[in-house]
């Protein structure tokens, strides 16, 4: 069963760049063994961005690390936070100011390096997303789990995070 999980998470890492993430996250990436992994394609471009956007419409509260700035996701946010919702939101320098912008969530910080992971982790679920070797981020491959084993792995991952940018 180990060896089948670490083939697994192998083929869902291979090619991408890890080196963000912590030691000890990656020594429990076993906890992400029923993650499911929705893949964009030729036929349904946007599959990755709209699975995080129902995910994000059925949320009770939200943690999140973002690399990037996207519409949809700040769309999501923000209705999450007008509705009085939990969001809390940790965001690239390089895209502070665009959210800073558009976000009305009051739980708002950045992390000054640059970071090689999206992470939204929610009351029911978690998404994952890595950057690519090459540093582009890979907006066609996105980890999913309900379990509470990966809602564990993601907030322990979001609390590292946060403490390592204060």
């Amino acid at each position: 069963v180990t060896v089948n999980l670490l083939e697994e998470i192998s083929n869902i890492v291979e090619g991408h760049d890890i080196s963000k993430i912590p030691k000890k996250s990656v020594e429990d990436m076993h906890l992400l063994g029923d993650c499911e992994l929705v893949e964009s394609d030729c036929v349904d471009m946007d599959k990755v961005f709209n699975f995080i956007d129902d995910t994000l419409a059925q949320a009770k509260s939200t943690r999140a690390i973002l690399p990037i700035y996207h519409e949809s996701i700040n769309y999501r946010l923000n209705d999450l936070a007008v509705k009085g919702k939990f969001v809390e939101i940790m965001v690239s320098k390089s895209v502070f100011d665009v959210y800073g912008r558009n976000l009305k969530v009051r739980n708002l910080s950045f992390f000054n390096d640059e970071n090689n992971f999206l992470l939204i982790v929610t009351n029911e679920r978690m998404l994952f997303v890595l950057c690519r070797e090459n540093g582009f981020f890979d907006q066609n491959r996105l980890m999913v789990s309900d379990s509470q084993d990966s809602l564990k792995w993601a907030n322990n991952l979001f609390m590292y995070f946060k403490k390592r940018n204060k």
